[in-house]
């Protein structure tokens, strides 16, 4: 989506990887103009101004094992997230319906990384978006998410406070664009169409013969 919206513009992309901690204070410093990390964008942050949202997802509690079925289980359950990320603002929504919602964030992390680490058993539990899940799930098949926190969240770029008017307008074109012509459904079809075609059963089949079947021609 960043190298169409630059092609948009005109201008080469120049980008910097980043954890989603680290990009407020980025922002804030104009040393980038916009961040295109999936942000949550439904409640207003003092801090950042949110684009055009092309993106909702559910997010949901994973742990690696005892599935919490009902919120209140959540409380004997260790949850840890990335700071800064839409689970972690999720999670932030979802404690005004559940007060005694608890987490523990932490920095240089991403999103997946916590969700294999709750694969592999290395944490209790993560809060992952649907599409992430998924995504996991041709690595782990036996992944099983259940508990929704909070709203569905509405997936942005997002831009410093004082960000410059006339690239935010340009954004919010470039989105108009993209949806209207079909590219922006295109794109999410090729990253996540897969998510729905392949099931838990067909990856696990995929995973055993790679080990059993793929030796054999090398």
């Amino acid at each position: 989506l960043a190298e169409l919206f630059a092609e948009y513009l005109g201008v080469k992309l120049k980008t910097t990887t980043l954890y989603p901690q680290q990009v407020m204070n980025v922002l804030a410093r104009h040393q980038a103009h916009f961040s295109a990390i999936a942000m949550r964008s439904n409640e207003t942050d003092a801090y950042l101004k949110f684009g055009t949202s092309y993106q909702t997802v559910r997010e949901r509690v994973v742990c690696n094992d005892d599935t919490p079925r009902q919120y209140e289980e959540l409380q004997d359950r260790q949850i840890i997230v990335a700071a800064g990320s839409a689970q972690d603002a999720a999670l932030r929504a979802g404690r005004k319906k559940f007060p005694a919602l608890s987490w523990q964030v932490v920095n240089q992390k991403m999103s997946s990384e916590l969700l294999e680490a709750a694969a592999l058993g290395d944490i209790d539990c993560t809060v992952a978006n649907e599409e992430q899940i998924s995504t996991m799930r041709n690595f782990y098949p036996e992944m099983e998410a259940s508990l929704i926190i909070a709203t569905p969240s509405e997936l942005a770029w997002s831009f410093p406070p004082d960000f410059d008017p006339e690239l935010f307008e340009k954004m919010q074109e470039f989105f108009d664009e993209i949806s209207e012509n079909g590219t922006l459904y295109r794109l999410l079809e090729q990253y996540y169409g897969h998510n729905d075609r392949i099931v838990p059963l067909d990856a696990a089949a995929f995973l055993t013969k790679t080990n059993t079947v793929l030796p054999h021609y090398r």
